[in-house]
């Protein structure tokens, strides 16, 4: 079963310069094997009223010959009751190198073209939407249920 450790909340200015503040959570999942991943989520509401789930996953490095630790962008909105996801770049996302430790980001295309990146990212996701009280009524909606 997938835990959360290390979890930190913040508020943060937005960076478009609206001037509205947003929550940032970040920690660690633990999960599966001793497998662990380093996250940063953000509850955005768009000026239409969307609500957005931005989330960084850190993971190790991706690539032979760059010891950095690579971090992928997901964008995560209710869409006719169904949960969508999109791999970002960073340049489309509300996040910064330093959001990141200044770590590498992947770009979209190095997600997508990995067998089973994108699976991967989708099932954290549902991991930390499952197991953050907030981040599953933000997702979901205030009668979500299954407070943990």
């Amino acid at each position: 079963m997938a835990e959360l450790t290390a979890l930190r909340h913040a508020e943060f200015l937005c960076r478009c310069g609206c001037g509205r503040s947003y929550p940032l959570y970040s920690g660690l999942l633990a999960y599966g094997d001793n497998r662990t991943v380093a996250f940063r989520m953000g509850h955005f509401h768009e000026a239409e009223g969307t609500r957005h789930l931005w989330l960084l996953l850190g993971s190790g490095p991706w690539f032979d010959g760059d010891p950095r630790g690579c971090w992928l962008v997901l964008d995560s909105w209710l869409a006719d009751e169904s949960l969508v996801a999109k791999v970002m770049d960073v340049t489309s996302s509300p996040f910064e190198s330093s959001d990141i430790f200044d770590e590498r980001f992947l770009d979209r295309n190095e997600v997508l073209d990995r067998p089973g990146a994108l699976e991967w990212a989708i099932t954290r996701r549902d991991d930390l939407i499952d197991l953050h009280q907030e981040t599953r009524r933000f997702v979901l909606g205030e009668n979500s249920g299954n407070d943990a």
